[in-house]
């Protein structure tokens, strides 16, 4: 919490019960009986209270500790937090580390670091170098810092809330794996990345929820971007499916269709095991589909012979007689229509159609001629 404690709750009998037998209870107000204020710390939060040191602050209600201002600290805190001996084009942070810090290492010469006149940090630029672990909370109290490029990293964690303290102009940690949300505090905060413009705050300014995606990781106010030539699209976008965008600040949905969780060890199934499984089923599918149609045919066949033989008709009488006349020359040509009318005292159906009618059939054959 910040600010201060409403005077309605500063009561010096609210939690009296807490200081029964201090020595110094008597001193207390009702005020620090329930939090103590701002740029002070204690055990437990509460009365007796204790002034924060020089070049220590602490911005909150009810705190145990004071936070260091001294940028050599805070940069310190970033490399132990952050793997700083696993860093990739870092060696100046390592050569300052292993020098414990002296006070004769010029912190703003060391990679990434950017200080203005008077030697105070006011960029930090630790881009693709193999961070990892997660971010401090004391990053926000750089007093002077402007520009913070995390981005591209194997950072984890949540995104400190404490960065709303810095004066960031700037805010880049799109690349990592960074969980939960962007803290309201920071999205409520302006200039950060132009959030703001207009009097219209966003999260998705500073960078792109789970669940979605942009070029650069982050949503841009006024409209589409230019990097590298290219046109960035000025939302942040919604994968199609979750999974693909677990993390804050993703550049890209990714590809989880051919990936699995791990299962007794195995990492995943590559492409050519999953061909591997699928075409099996596919051909057992098949295989089964086929001899299923076939055996509905041989039923169905069955059937009709069984009604056709019923009512003494056979299913080939009408085509033997066609034939018969074919073969005797008295059928040629493609002029006509066979026609076989008025077969008495025979049931006699419609080949084509399968319809059943009273003594006449009509097959329709190539046009012929009858001699």
């Amino acid at each position: 919490f910040t600010g201060t404690v409403p005077q309605e709750l500063c009561d010096r009998y609210l939690n009296k019960d807490f200081f029964e037998g201090h020595p110094s209870g008597n001193d207390r107000d009702g005020c620090t009986s329930v939090a103590c204020p701002a740029n002070t710390k204690a055990f437990q939060g509460i009365f007796p209270c204790h002034t924060c040191a020089e070049s220590f602050l602490n911005p909150y209600l009810g705190s145990n500790q004071c936070i260091g201002l001294e940028q050599r600290d805070i940069l310190r805190n970033m490399y132990n937090e952050m793997n700083g001996d696993d860093w990739l084009f870092a060696s100046s942070w390592q050569l300052a580390n292993e020098a414990g810090w002296a006070e004769n290492i010029n912190i703003c010469d060391m990679e990434g670091v950017d200080c203005n006149s008077a030697g105070h940090v006011v960029g930090i630029n630790l881009a693709n170098k193999n961070l990892s672990g997660m971010i401090p909370e004391s990053v926000g109290f750089l007093r002077y810092l402007r520009s913070l490029n995390l981005a591209d990293n194997s950072l984890t964690g949540y995104l400190p809330s404490d960065l709303r303290w810095a004066p960031l102009e700037e805010l880049d940690i799109s690349g990592n794996k960074l969980e939960g949300f962007v803290p309201p505090s920071l999205c409520e905060k302006s200039d950060i990345n132009g959030n703001g413009i207009g009097g219209q705050f966003s999260c998705d300014i500073l960078t792109c929820p789970a669940g979605t995606f942009n070029e650069i990781g982050r949503a841009t106010p006024g409209g589409p971007v230019q990097s590298n030539g290219d046109i960035i699209n000025p939302y942040c976008v919604r994968c199609l499916d979750a999974d693909q965008a677990q993390y804050l600040g993703q550049k890209a949905c990714e590809n989880v269709s051919v990936q699995t969780a791990p299962v007794s060890g195995v990492t995943g199934l590559s492409d050519i095991a999953l061909i591997g499984i699928i075409m099996p089923i596919i051909a057992v599918v098949l295989v089964m589909a086929f001899y299923g149609f076939r055996k509905y045919k041989r039923m169905k066949h069955r059937r009709e012979t069984e009604y056709y033989n019923s009512n003494g008709v056979s299913s080939k009488s009408v085509f033997a007689e066609f034939g018969a006349k074919q073969s005797s020359g008295s059928v040629f040509d493609d002029d006509k229509k066979f026609c076989a009318a008025n077969v008495k005292n025979t049931l006699a159906f419609d080949i084509t159609s399968e319809r059943i009618s009273d003594k006449e059939v009509w097959l329709d054959v190539p046009r012929a001629r009858v001699i």
